[in-house]
């Protein structure tokens, strides 16, 4: 049973909130400003950035409210004014009490009395050549009736169940798709026969998600690391005459539908993976022992790397830029960190996910040469119930920086573990 903390800051109390859509929330309120205002309201949620990425914001009475999101529901974490000169006013649509406007009193109108006509005087008639013709818009009310009459004495005849299919699927096709994480982008270029480069920050599930897919397709999965000699992809003939086959061979010859899967390409040498653009192109190549053709439809091409191909940074110095005929023949999906995918890593602890985010949040602000990826995540959850969580954040989270940097970390997030890392950071 989900449990919610009261909040009060800005003369706002808010009692309860929760998720009532996909970006709507229902929330309880109290506004000590205007008391007239107390009830249950609805409003859209907005993602947080900068300190408070990985938070939810909703806005009300001039001030934006920050929740965290767990399993247990939303938990407010700070109030904070937008717009000094907010003023109550009369909003359509809440469901709280608003106070009432006073309607002006309206002088009672004085009744004309009708003027009396002569007994013997009658009201004079039109004669039908003089009666005024009847304006546009009667003319089409007239026809528009006329119509409607008509068509409902025919009956109509039924659609034929063939044309009522077309229609359906016509009207189907019409339709925008909704946006799409970046994995089910990537299994729709799969399954539509397209080579695919997954770029994205170290640990974000790339590898993960190329043998995830395989697995529940029953493909077959061959797999090779960056490319830095041509025989690693064509393979060689011994001293003793016989072929020694590669990965990629295998993935040519094998009569089951595959994933050819090329890790860290980016680190690769350029012109070693230019031998590719033929097979990428043309669904053959050339090997030791002859040409092994190929159809897209059986063998699917995916690489992942670092970066997008435009050489080494700073975080990822071992890249090299790649050839542009090479990034021509993959569509580029750019792979990101999940919130979901890291709570469930995490075992459920939200505050463990926070905190690593405001980390990243932290190297990004201040150009740490640092990564927090899934791998610190997961690393970290195992080791709970084992080790103290100072132990865990200075062997599993932040264990490959030295002691200045540290220093110049800082986390606002409160909760036990940015604790921990502050008892770090005093002890380096």
């Amino acid at each position: 049973m989900s449990t919610f903390k009261q909040f009060t800051a800005e003369g706002i109390t808010i009692k309860s909130a929760k998720r009532i859509s996909g970006n709507q929330v229902e929330y309880t309120a109290t506004f000590n400003e205007n008391p007239d205002y107390t009830g249950v309201y609805t409003r859209k949620l907005y993602a947080g950035t900068g300190k408070h990425a990985g938070h939810v914001f909703f806005r009300t009475a001039g001030c934006e409210v920050y929740m965290s999101e767990g399993p247990d529901g939303f938990e407010v974490v700070e109030i904070h004014r937008y717009d000094q000169d907010f003023k109550f006013q009369r909003r359509r649509g809440a469901k709280g009490k608003s106070p009432k406007r006073q309607q002006p009193k309206q002088q009672p109108k004085q009744q004309e009395q009708p003027k009396e006509q002569p007994k013997d005087e009658k009201p004079k008639e039109q004669p039908k050549d003089e009666q005024q013709p009847k304006r546009g818009r009667d003319k089409l009310r007239e026809l528009r009736e006329k119509k409607q009459q008509e068509q409902g004495k025919q009956e109509q005849e039924p659609k034929h169940p063939e044309w009522e299919a077309e229609d359906k699927e016509r009207e189907e096709k019409a339709k925008e798709p909704e946006d799409k994480t970046w994995r089910e982008m990537f299994a729709a270029f799969l399954h539509k026969g397209k080579a695919v480069y997954l770029a994205g920050p170290a640990g974000c599930g790339k590898s993960y998600a190329v043998e995830d897919i395989c697995t529940e397709e029953g493909w077959e999965f061959y797999a090779t690391g960056a490319v830095q000699q041509e025989f690693k992809l064509n393979g060689f003939i011994d001293a003793l005459g016989e072929y020694q086959p590669t990965e990629f061979y295998k993935a040519c010859t094998s009569d089951k539908e595959c994933v050819f899967f090329i890790d860290e390409m980016d680190a690769s040498i350029p012109d070693v993976l230019n031998i590719l653009n033929a097979a990428l192109a043309n669904g053959y190549h050339e090997f030791p022992t002859g040409r092994v053709e190929f159809d897209f439809n059986r063998l699917h091409f995916v690489a992942a790397g670092n970066t997008l191909g435009n050489g080494a940074d700073e975080l990822y110095t071992g890249r090299a830029v790649m050839d542009t005929a090479t990034l021509n023949r993959f569509v580029a999906v750019q792979a990101t960190y999940e919130r979901d995918v890291e709570i469930k890593l995490a075992n459920g602890d939200t505050d463990l996910v926070d905190f690593i985010h405001e980390l990243r949040d932290c190297a990004d602000r201040t150009g740490i040469r640092a990564v927090f990826t899934y791998r610190q995540i997961q690393a970290a959850a195992d080791m709970v119930g084992i080790l103290n969580k100072k132990q865990i954040v200075q062997t599993c989270i932040v264990g490959t920086l030295d002691k200045d940097t540290l220093r110049t970390m800082n986390v606002f997030s409160g909760g036990a573990w940015a604790e921990a890392f502050e008892q770090v950071k005093a002890a380096a």
